[in-house]
């Protein structure tokens, strides 16, 4: 019988490794005057203590060559609330993303529109609650909700994720 410890950042992201991107060999951009909006990104602060913020994701997008005006935050269960009822933990993630939406706004890190929609997590079979969930999500998105998303895999072992 395989024993596992309960984990809540699900082990999905290690600390970059500052030797193998070392490795990397720089490539210039193709089109560096196509605006491009980053449809896909996370924000998060791993039990590990690796965090990837607005000041990271600065970082990266400031140095690629690119001219990237904004992202799309898709959740990824990041600062979740601690306390509370259970259909509405998730709303902690859209507060956070929305939280660093202002913290890019100010523009102390970056130009880009961090977080210029967030596709929060919700779960669509929740019933009764399914229609508060949302409202809390609509309100703490500050009209960034642009959808959501759900896992649909599932597994019997809770080894498998």
């Amino acid at each position: 019988m395989i024993q596992s410890a309960k984990r809540t950042d699900f082990g999905r992201t290690q600390p970059p490794n500052a030797g193998w991107l070392a490795k990397a060999i720089p490539e210039p951009a193709l089109e560096p005057d196509v605006p491009i909006v980053d449809t896909h990104m996370h924000l998060w602060h791993h039990s590990s203590g690796y965090r990837y913020f607005v000041e990271e994701y600065a970082q990266d997008v400031s140095g690629c060559g690119h001219r990237v005006e904004a992202s799309i935050y898709i959740e990824c269960r990041s600062m979740y609330r601690a306390h509370g009822p259970e259909h509405l933990k998730s709303v902690g993630e859209t507060e956070f993303a929305a939280g660093m939406a202002a913290v890019a706004a100010s523009e102390k890190y970056t130009t880009t529109r961090v977080v210029a929609g967030i596709i929060a997590n919700v779960d669509p079979a929740n019933g009764a609650n399914l229609d508060a969930a949302l409202d809390a999500h609509v309100m703490a998105a500050n009209g960034r909700l642009r959808g959501i998303r759900r896992g649909a895999k599932w597994d019997a072992d809770p080894v498998a994720r």
